[in-house]
């Protein structure tokens, strides 16, 4: 059994927790899904519900709060009648969601490693386990989409599916965790958005006489490289990239939301 959080942890806001909305048309049985995790994963989900009382002081609902952990990762899922409204934008039509929140606690084998890397081995867990129960989820007869909000998508169920049997390959499943985006209204530019979950900054391109396919090609490559290591890239280093040769690498600051970047000279 895993032991319940407090209150003031019931899904918060990433970085310091991963989190989604799974999306659905109608009503779902949650346990009944994740029954699924067996034939589809090939492990069991062993949970227990706790009812959460509303605070008002730390701004939390009050709802049921079902928790399973896997691997290290705690898993906490809530089943919320209704509709998610999101900061910006506007979501596709549904009727109920699951709030999933994913973390791994720190242990004392992590204090051997530099703070950065413990994060980064710690987000690829509960990444992976998201990407696992997104799959169960977006199975399900009414699933409209995982919300995600600090990319700003909703990643559409047959995406998710797709994309989640990269893991059975031992590769990472990149588009459901890093949003890239390229814009060309003269020249190209580019942005991921999701690596500070990882403890790297974002990267961007801008000004780029490449072809939008070309930046995102890059950003993805680059984007993948660091999630799957334990390789950071620092203003002032060069990158060495395909047969573009030397890439100069330089802080940088988003235009939209004043966040630290790494700006790739592309």
């Amino acid at each position: 059994m895993v032991d319940p959080l407090p209150v003031s942890a019931i899904h918060p806001q990433a970085p310091e927790f991963l989190s989604a909305n799974a999306l659905f048309s109608a009503a779902i049985d949650l346990e009944q899904a994740l029954a699924h995790m067996q034939r589809l994963w090939s492990f069991n989900v062993n949970g227990h519900w706790e009812h959460v009382e509303s605070n008002a002081e730390l701004g939390t609902p009050s709802g049921d709060l079902f928790t399973f952990k896997h691997a290290d990762v705690v898993a906490m899922l809530t089943p919320v009648p209704g509709v998610v409204v999101p900061k910006k934008g506007q979501l596709p039509a549904h009727e109920f969601s699951v709030a999933m929140t994913f973390y791994v606690p720190m242990n004392n084998d992590d204090l051997h490693a530099p703070m950065e890397v413990r994060r980064r081995h710690r987000q690829v867990a509960a990444h992976t386990l998201m990407v696992q129960v997104e799959d169960v989820l977006m199975r399900e007869e009414s699933a409209v989409g995982v919300y995600r909000e600090e990319l700003g998508v909703v990643h559409p169920p047959l995406m998710v599916t797709t994309l989640a049997d990269e893991l059975t390959k031992g590769e990472a499943p990149l588009p459901l965790w890093v949003g890239i985006r390229t814009f060309q209204p003269d020249l190209t530019a580019g942005r991921t958005l999701g690596l500070n979950l990882f403890g790297h900054l974002d990267l961007e391109v801008r000004d780029s006489t490449h072809p939008a396919e070309e930046v995102y090609e890059l950003l993805a490559n680059v984007a993948d490289y660091i999630v799957r290591s334990d390789a950071f890239l620092m203003p002032g280093q060069t990158l060495e990239y395909s047969h573009f040769g030397q890439l100069t690498l330089a802080q940088s600051v988003g235009l939209g939301d004043d966040a630290p970047l790494i700006r790739i000279g592309f």
